[in-house]
């Protein structure tokens, strides 16, 4: 992991902790928050031009909580104001709804980033939070 990355990963933990998110200690390029229930959870993933808040549901081998949720994605895009990727990739047993914005570790606006993460993993832990089982 290069320093950079890790720089930016501990600057977000710390705003996210000063948010008042329940985040977990970060991993390689992702900050986890603490689960939604017990398969899912919220998370912060990094690249040098990339960061993506994720919903990641673990053994979702047949994609039916994937699908259930996508099932209701125009409220759960209008609540959250992006639109949003649902993925399921096939042989994978997780599947993961993404929002995505186009800087990393590499740009500059890390504050600005920051505050877009934060208010996403928000937005995903109320709208996903309510719909999980």
């Amino acid at each position: 992991m290069s320093d950079e990355l890790t720089r930016y990963l501990a600057a977000f933990t710390k705003q996210a902790q000063i948010a008042g998110l329940p985040v977990r200690r970060p991993g390689r390029n992702w900050s986890p928050l603490q689960p939604l229930d017990r398969r899912s959870h919220v998370s912060l993933s990094v690249t040098r031009h990339r960061i993506q808040v994720n919903l990641n549901n673990e053994d979702d081998d047949a994609g039916t909580k994937l699908a259930r949720l996508h099932a209701d994605r125009f409220a759960i895009e209008e609540e959250v104001g992006e639109t949003l990727l649902w993925e399921k990739k096939a042989g994978q047993r997780k599947s993961a709804v993404r929002a995505s914005l186009k800087a990393g570790y590499a740009d500059r606006n890390w504050d600005s980033q920051h505050a877009w993460a934060i208010g996403m993993m928000r937005h995903f832990q109320r709208s996903f939070g309510i719909r999980l089982d």
